[in-house]
């Protein structure tokens, strides 16, 4: 491995559905639906970067891995996600409903596309490039991992290595949650920006629903009452100036 050129620093997203075990026990059907949705909604969004060649997914089962090089490109790519599975969660019926959130951190990777014979003739081996090019490995993956427990339903938490760093190219995330719903709700053109804020207020009180809808389905949905109403809690307080 001596040969292994030196690692270097991008953003690491980890996105994810939230109970995807409870829906996978009780319907591999609903559980497989909202995984090809997610799925979805992450290549409409690179498709919509496809400018900032440097973005790249690395999608593990009922979650992503989101990697870029610069700020504005992965800020771009979260903020339509989000818009686009927000998109989704308003025009679904409750049982098809489901909550996602991630993390996001900044620190040095290896992608599996830096690998050559030198370092491995097997993992180099053209009959199994796709499996090489598959692998991610580096501190912000842990990070951006550990950190999605701290991020409320349809939110982002920003890991302190990526709060830390200043870019050159633009704004950095300076805050303990990223809000992509008020970027999202941001416009040039003023009928946009309040149709777009518009929505975000109605995804809030939907998202509201949702959680009360929750409660009287607790047991059904084996998702204890407790952790809805810490759930309901902490997105209220994300969403608080649209709920």
């Amino acid at each position: 491995m001596k040969e292994m050129v030196p690692p270097h620093n991008e953003y690491v997203c980890w996105l994810d559905i939230m109970g995807t075990q409870e829906k996978m026990l009780s319907s591999i059907y609903t559980s497989g639906n909202n995984i090809f949705r997610l799925h979805a909604a992450v290549l409409r969004g690179l498709r919509k970067v496809s400018k900032a060649a440097d973005v790249r997914a690395y999608p593990v089962m009922d979650g992503v891995y989101l990697t870029a090089k610069k700020t504005r490109a992965i800020q771009r790519l979260m903020r339509f996600v989000f818009q686009d599975l927000a998109d989704t969660f308003v025009e679904s019926k409750f049982i098809h409903q489901f909550l996602v959130r991630g993390a996001i951190a900044y620190g040095p990777i290896y992608h599996g596309t830096q690998v050559t014979d030198k370092v491995s003739q097997d993992l180099d081996s053209a009959t199994l490039g796709y499996y090489k090019d598959s692998l991610l490995l580096g501190t912000p993956m842990i990070q951006a991992y550990e950190g999605e427990k701290y991020a409320p339903p349809f939110g982002l938490y920003v890991h302190e290595s990526a709060r830390a760093f200043c870019p050159e190219d633009g704004k950095t995330f300076s805050y303990r949650w990223w809000d992509w719903w008020r970027a999202a709700a941001s416009s040039h053109s003023h009928n946009s920006y309040y149709r777009n804020r518009s929505f975000i207020a109605y995804f809030a009180r939907r998202l509201k629903s949702y959680f009360s809808e929750c409660e009287l389905n607790s047991k059904r949905l084996n998702y204890p009452i407790e952790k809805i109403q810490a759930h309901r809690a902490v997105a209220e307080e994300y969403f608080r100036n649209v709920m």
